[in-house]
């Protein structure tokens, strides 16, 4: 009888333990949760109106994540081409910090502070679709971007935004 209990018990240990590894575990507890930071946090950016024609003024809003955004934004037509960069977006609530690399000293600038701001949609702008990105440093970091390349890299690192010049 005691043998028979004993196997019982042994079984539904094994079945919660089964059911339930990766809370008993720990594999769903970020380090920063264990270490009291914030919890992960990505960029966000808001615009508004989301149709404008070039030559008119869209606003963007820039909500830094908790690792912070960096100063310059670069927009792009749907193709990816670059056509255009604000130098910087919050003058004020940045730091800098010095990344080192195997082959250079680099140095980024992180602001951490929301802003919105006013753009004027240059008038060489055809009408389509273009996105502003930029560079997220919780996003790069969640999401161990470094391998990555190209259109990958971006989807990665990057908080992207649409909005779309009209006729």
């Amino acid at each position: 009888m005691k043998k028979t209990i004993a196997g019982l018990i042994i079984i539904v240990l094994i079945a919660l333990v089964s059911y339930n590894y990766d809370a008993i575990t720990g594999f769903m507890v970020r380090p920063w949760q264990i270490q009291g930071q914030e919890s992960y946090r990505e960029t966000q950016i808001n615009i508004e109106p989301e149709q404008a024609k070039a030559g008119q003024r869209i606003n963007i809003e820039i909500i830094p994540g908790n690792k912070g955004a960096e100063k310059t934004i670069t927009i792009h037509s749907s193709n990816g081409a670059k056509k255009d960069s604000t130098r910087e977006w919050c003058n004020i609530g940045y730091e800098r910090e010095e990344i080192r690399s195997a082959t250079k000293i680099m140095h980024s600038f992180k602001c951490s502070e929301p802003k919105t701001f006013s753009y004027r949609i240059p008038a060489s702008f055809k009408p389509g679709d273009y996105y502003i990105r930029i560079y997220d440093y919780a996003k790069a970091k969640e999401n161990k971007c470094a391998s990555k390349h190209g259109r990958e890299y971006e989807a990665c690192a990057y908080a992207i935004a649409w909005f779309t010049v009209t006729a």
